[in-house]
């Protein structure tokens, strides 16, 4: 049995907000009471059970507490499989009952071969691995092409250069343009804008070694990024998070892509 599927980690804390608290779907103490329940029965075949929670660091206090016994002591041939990603955040509890094993990041050279072994050219391949950054969910997006990135750099480059000249024709005809989208998506621009934002403060810093961007990106990057830095790279950041969460939190998001904008022409154009 799988609780709650969800693909990453984003997806758990952009659920929906309710009075103004952001709350993520969790496991209801009805739920481990169910699965306490379950795994006291014996397997039909006789064979070995195994109970799998995915994204266990959103396991409440009340649900973990229902849990922790069988955990503990679960019944015979029976074998919990916690997942997580963030270890801090899992309950001390829980952390204290379980053995703790890492699985390591994929790395770009084993991406390479793996992308090698489905068809792309070695340079290709280590392109799309150092693009994705060990992300296996956005390779294969990306070889379906199903993946928004593209949509998401077209409309980032665009709105930088209407925020640098301060156009608020274009600035407002943007905002009803992504206002369009469904609230997922515009959170997801939003999160694709702010790892835009540190990869430009990278090129500017590094000249591009510990960079991660497409052809596309790089080519706009090369005269975007002067404008990141010190000054006003965490200013911006901080915006764009302030919108991500006003938009989580059902804001008009028209009026919250608007005042960003404004905001981000005056960190952007701003003389420190």
């Amino acid at each position: 049995m799988v609780l709650h599927p969800y693909a990453t980690q984003d997806q758990w804390r952009d659920e929906i907000t309710k009075e103004g608290e952001n709350k993520v779907f969790h496991i209801s103490v009805h739920e481990a009471a169910n699965v306490v329940n379950k795994l006291s029965l014996k397997s039909y075949e006789g064979g070995y059970k195994f109970h799998i929670i995915w994204m266990a660091q959103f396991l409440k206090t009340d649900t973990a507490n229902k849990l922790l016994k069988i955990i503990e002591e679960p019944p015979q041939n029976t074998i919990f499989i916690l997942l997580a990603s963030s270890i801090e955040d899992i309950l001390p509890t829980i952390l204290s009952r379980v053995q703790r094993i890492n699985v390591p990041k994929i790395t770009d050279d084993e991406l390479t071969l793996a992308l090698v072994d489905l068809g792309q050219t070695p340079i290709e391949a280590s392109a799309l691995a150092h693009f994705t950054d060990g992300n296996w969910n956005k390779v294969l997006l990306l070889l379906n092409e199903s993946d928004p990135t593209a949509f998401f750099s077209e409309q980032f480059q665009a709105w930088m250069r209407h925020c640098y000249k301060k156009s608020v024709k274009e600035l407002i005809e943007w905002s009803a343009k992504m206002h369009e989208l469904s609230r997922d998506n515009q959170k997801s621009f939003l999160t694709y804008a702010l790892d835009q934002i540190r990869q430009n403060l990278m090129l500017n810093y590094t000249g591009g070694q510990m960079t991660r961007m497409n052809s596309s990106e790089h080519k706009f990057a090369s005269n975007f990024s002067p404008f990141i830095n010190h000054f006003n790279a965490e200013d911006l950041m901080e915006a764009i998070t302030d919108a991500h969460r006003d938009i989580s939190r059902n804001a008009y998001t028209k009026l919250v892509l608007a005042d960003l904008s404004f905001k981000v022409h005056y960190m952007l154009t701003r003389k420190d």
